[in-house]
């Protein structure tokens, strides 16, 4: 039941099989999705206090299933099969992309088509191979915990290339960053298999080596296609 009064904006909502707001229909319809990701990513209180916008609530949740994910200890279907929240994780994902691309010396641009590009095969070769297994239902949750671990590895990952540990010049700085660098490929890649061995009910060794063949794969189709930008 909600709790709203004039002098105290915070509403109190009880979790259940049901939840009853006296709210509009559509502040409803977000708040019911707001709580559903909340209960999967481990609050199961009898109250969840929220803000007067649902969505800060929706960003926290999103971020502490992320953050356990890339730790392996959620699965992706543990996340909503939603288009709305695969868009935005996608969009998420190519910015940071996007950053991650110019820390580490290219243009805005070169960094968005490579990063589309990227998205693009992915999403394609997942869809392809989910049909072909007869495990399409499974796109949604898989595509959206992909992508929403590469942001945040991706997010990671800036720090360390703002040390230019692909630069000519050495330094301490630079190894440590590379270092930093070759750590964080080596967990994304088992990140990806944590994510792939539940999508296709394999090993998460199975799962890591699919991940490695399909970034190479990735990585030398999109060098060679925007080799001259």
């Amino acid at each position: 039941m909600a709790k709203v009064t004039a002098s105290n904006p915070v509403k109190y909502i009880m979790v259940g099989d049901e939840v009853t707001m006296a709210l509009s229909a559509p502040i409803e319809r977000r708040l019911s999705i707001v709580l559903r990701i909340w209960s999967r990513c481990g609050y199961h209180g009898r109250y969840v206090i929220l803000s007067s916008e649902p969505g800060s609530l929706l960003v926290q949740a999103l971020i502490k299933f992320f953050v356990e994910l890339c730790l392996l200890r959620r699965p992706p279907q543990d996340l909503p099969a939603s288009e709305m929240l695969l868009g935005v994780v996608l969009l998420a994902d190519l910015v940071i992309g996007v950053l991650v691309g110019i820390t580490a010396g290219l243009s805005w641009l070169t960094s968005l088509l490579q990063g589309l590009a990227e998205i693009l095969l992915m999403l394609m070769a997942l869809y392809a191979a989910l049909t072909q297994l007869k495990r399409r239902p499974r796109f949604l949750q898989t595509a959206t915990a992909l992508l929403g671990s590469g942001a945040m590895l991706g997010l990671v990952a800036i720090p360390p290339l703002s040390l230019n540990p692909t630069g000519s010049q050495e330094s301490d700085l630079a190894a440590l960053g590379a270092f930093l660098l070759l750590g964080l490929v080596i967990w994304g890649i088992l990140v990806t298999g944590h994510i792939l061995r539940h999508a296709f009910s394999i090993t998460l060794g199975q799962g890591s080596a699919i991940a490695v063949a399909f970034q190479i794969v990735a990585v030398t189709l999109v060098s060679s296609l925007f080799s001259g930008v």
